[in-house]
């Protein structure tokens, strides 16, 4: 199936990948090539995909859409970065942003994947202590 995430301005990846993996206010899921369509609110966290090749590359996203419609997954979100594959066999880093603007946002994505974790984390203690 062919994937694109897109972010404002820009495509920032545009290639046939076997398997996603992505996060929804609700979790994580996984789409395979005969997946029934599919869409989707996408939470801040990682999106995962598996190349043609058996490798397998993360992105950090911010929260966005995901969409399957027949043999096509786009995802759009306002910020990705991470490695991506370049033609060839070897991945390569996104192109940089400029230092203060990918800091800011790489502490950006961790406090969001930091909150995520300790709302459900307190989630978790709550139902027990209520289990007593």
């Amino acid at each position: 199936m062919r994937l694109k995430v897109l972010v404002p301005a820009k495509v920032v990846v545009d290639l046939q990948v076997d398997k996603v993996v992505a996060k929804s206010p609700d979790g994580y899921f996984c789409l395979l090539p005969h997946h029934v369509d599919f869409v989707s609110a996408l939470a801040p966290g990682m999106l995962s995909y598996e190349d043609e090749g058996g490798r397998e590359f993360s992105l950090a996203i911010d929260e966005g859409t995901l969409a399957k419609c027949s043999g096509e997954v786009l995802v759009a979100t306002r910020f990705a970065i991470g490695m991506r594959p370049e033609p060839g066999e070897r991945p390569a880093r996104m192109p940089p942003l400029p230092q203060e603007e990918e800091e800011t946002r790489c502490r950006g994505v961790v406090a969001d994947l930091e909150n995520e974790f300790m709302k459900q984390l307190m989630g978790e203690e709550e139902d027990v202590s209520h289990a007593d």
